[in-house]
């Protein structure tokens, strides 16, 4: 799956599914990782939210901090408060 260039993740689950794509890891192999069903995994991707040790653990397996994963592409969230 792409995502446009001007794609920006409206939910949890819309991160994990951009993520998931960038690393190009399906469904199956994060279930694997997690020792989760791929249910879980579909779930995840249809979330608002996730649970913080889940999601300490998918960013583990992604290689990144939470921060990053949750503030990717966004910048500064003040400097763009300060633009308005």
């Amino acid at each position: 799956m792409t995502f446009p260039s001007n794609f920006e993740p409206t939910h949890i689950g819309d991160r994990l599914k951009e993520v998931m794509a960038e690393n190009n890891i399906g469904i199956v192999m994060l279930a694997k990782w997690c020792g989760v069903s791929r249910q879980v995994v579909y779930g995840w991707r249809k979330a608002r939210s996730i649970q913080t040790a889940r999601l300490e653990q998918l960013c583990s397996i992604f290689g990144m901090t939470v921060e990053e994963f949750l503030n990717s592409n966004r910048g500064n969230v003040w400097d763009k408060k300060k633009e308005y």
